[in-house]
């Protein structure tokens, strides 16, 4: 598919309130201290700013070295009780987002604060999270700011919740505050139904890690809670996505029971003290063989990502060792076991019809459901 430049969204239900929020925090949220002056609260001038040692730009903080951080007039974003409906992110004026990590000057406490995003587009209409109409346009959509390379980004042509976003982006940095660079399958999207199949027909794009309201958000990554946005409202946490701390770290939303959670997941205290959703596998991208948690197509060694059916899992199906094939109702296949690492897969099964495509002769894993079965391998069983 011919470059698919970047693209990227925001949260719809929230659009007016976010907006409200960014037009009156206009003002640049960093600054160096006047001439001559040694940096203090008071010299910073504009209203809200405070002397915060911090980065500058996001290939500053990226960088990470401690050596580049400065003393500047610089804007916090941590939400306080006052903050109804916002999150860290939406504190920050156009072209900048929220990071952890700064240190005010007053009383060397720890505070969040904004820094330079890495491409400024000035904010103009149809950027991050406009909704689009994909039967409009895909590349070229009235929507969205085509001349910033903002594009609909959609799972079908007639998907109710597209959004303009930018595609391409390298890593998170290429985003806007709020959003994560989320590897996908180049199709289903504005254009088509269809599917893409293989490594070689994924992209990536800038996607909110707001997953309730876009299924292609879902397992975001992050690296702090200020990444990770308001969830249809619900707070959310940056925690291990095994729920003991591990170095893969996702925005789960706050939980009060498995009931408040996708089917795939589970509401479990962290090991960072809060209440989070957490994947059922204990991780979003697992090892790449059969029936690991996956994101797209890139993430399994020989098979594809496939959605489970009524339910928001993505697992790696696998090759059959041979054609699959029913006779007299008996299916024939070489396929592996079910899992036995705590997967809730009741057996396994295999496509074999001709009508299937790309993904006949992939064995598949089955989770009860309705007195039956359906495509899972982690999603809870249901009667």
């Amino acid at each position: 598919m011919q470059s698919m430049i970047r693209s990227s969204a925001k949260w719809l239900g929230m659009s007016a309130a976010i907006g409200a929020a960014l037009a009156a925090c206009s003002s640049t949220p960093a600054s160096p201290p006047p001439a001559g002056v040694t940096c203090d609260d008071a010299a910073c001038g504009k209203a809200g700013n405070a002397c915060i040692t911090g980065y500058a730009t996001a290939d500053a903080e990226k960088a990470a070295d401690p050596k580049a951080m400065a003393l500047a007039c610089r804007r916090p974003c941590d939400v306080t009780d006052s903050d109804v409906g916002l999150s860290a992110q939406d504190k920050c004026p156009t072209d900048y987002h929220c990071s952890a990590g700064g240190t005010r000057k007053a009383d060397g406490t720890a505070v969040a604060y904004c820094v330079k995003d890495r491409t400024p587009y000035g904010g103009t209409k149809g950027q991050w999270g406009t909704s689009c109409n994909p039967q409009q346009g895909y590349d070229v959509n009235p929507a969205c700011d085509s001349a910033n390379n903002f594009w609909c980004y959609a799972n079908a042509p007639d998907d109710g919740s597209a959004i303009c976003t930018q595609f391409q982006c390298a890593d998170d940095y290429d985003c806007r505050g709020g959003y994560f660079c989320a590897t996908i399958n180049q199709g289903p999207n504005a254009k088509t139904t269809s599917r893409s199949y293989g490594k070689d027909a994924v992209t990536t794009a800038c996607l909110p890690r707001a997953w309730n309201l876009w299924p292609g958000s879902y397992c975001a990554t992050c690296k702090t809670d200020v990444d990770c946005p308001l969830n249809n409202g619900n707070p959310q946490h940056c925690v291990g996505a095994d729920g003991a701390g591990g170095a893969e770290k996702i925005c789960a939303v706050d939980c009060a029971s498995d009931k408040s959670c996708n089917l795939d997941q589970k509401c479990m205290t962290t090991s960072e003290g809060v209440n989070g959703c957490v994947p059922r596998a204990a991780t979003c991208k697992g090892a790449g063989d059969f029936c690991s948690p996956c994101r797209s197509d890139a993430d399994c060694t020989d098979g594809f990502c496939t959605a489970a059916d009524y339910s928001t899992e993505r697992f790696c199906t696998k090759k059959s060792g041979k054609p699959c094939s029913v006779t007299n109702n008996m299916l024939t296949s070489d396929c592996p076991g079910k899992p036995a690492d705590g997967s809730s897969a009741a057996g396994v099964s295999c496509y074999y019809r001709s009508t299937d495509g790309q993904l006949r002769d992939q064995c598949i894993g089955l989770v009860a459901f309705g007195g039956s079965a359906a495509p899972g391998c982690w999603t809870v069983p249901r009667k």
